[in-house]
């Protein structure tokens, strides 16, 4: 059981990166619109 909970840990950090790298990228992309 705590393996599993480790590994969705592990999964919900990496989404959350990916997440923030994306709305950075959308970021300059709308500033770059502007």
């Amino acid at each position: 059981m705590a393996k599993n909970k480790a590994r969705v840990g592990r999964a919900t950090d990496q989404t959350t990166e990916e997440t923030m790298l994306w709305n950075d990228q959308q970021r300059e992309l709308w500033t770059e619109n502007k």
